[in-house]
């Protein structure tokens, strides 16, 4: 015989009841704990985001910190050489005679600030004064570079006669 078969039914109820009441007890401590979790989670969430926004900023320092070194670093300069009979040194005679192969004036070029190797540099005409009856020859470059500045070579040749010149140019390098 089976010792359940003496119960009452109060006594099934009863067991029931406690049955039932442990497993509440159970749950409740399942669902504490579950909200532990939760709450730990939203923590590490929250502590997640807040360094997330703390190396955003950390590294937007950094990238605007190697802006600033790259800009000391790389630099572009530039001007215009106005040269011309009345106001160069060697101009008249050089490149206002008519005659002989390659005629040239060098002019040094000076930067504002030297350079920690030498530059890339380029020039071009933006104005030529050429006298109407010769043929129009003219050749500009960029000779000598070194970290400090250049030498502007002005060339003609033949029966050119340069009376005036102007010569942007722009450097750029580290």
């Amino acid at each position: 015989m089976n010792s359940n078969d003496n119960k009452t039914p109060l006594e099934y109820y009863e067991r029931a009841i406690f049955e039932l009441t442990n497993t509440r007890e159970q749950l409740q401590t399942e669902l504490e704990s579950l909200k532990q979790l939760k709450d730990e989670l939203k923590s590490t969430k929250d502590e997640l985001a807040k360094t997330q926004a703390e190396f955003q900023e950390k590294i937007q320092v950094t990238n605007a910190e190697i802006q600033k070194q790259k800009e000391k670093l790389y630099r572009i300069e530039s001007g215009i050489f106005e040269g011309s009979v009345n106001k160069t040194k060697g101009w008249k005679g050089t490149l206002t005679d008519a005659k002989g192969d390659n005629r040239c004036i060098r002019q040094y070029i000076e930067f504002e600030k030297a350079f920690n190797n030498p530059p890339k540099v380029v020039v071009g005409i933006s104005y030529a004064n050429v006298s109407r009856e010769a043929t129009h020859r003219l050749k500009v470059k960029a000779a000598d570079i070194d970290c400090k500045g250049f030498f502007l070579e002005i060339h003609t040749w033949g029966n050119t006669e340069v009376l005036g010149c102007d010569v942007n140019w722009l450097v750029y390098g580290l």
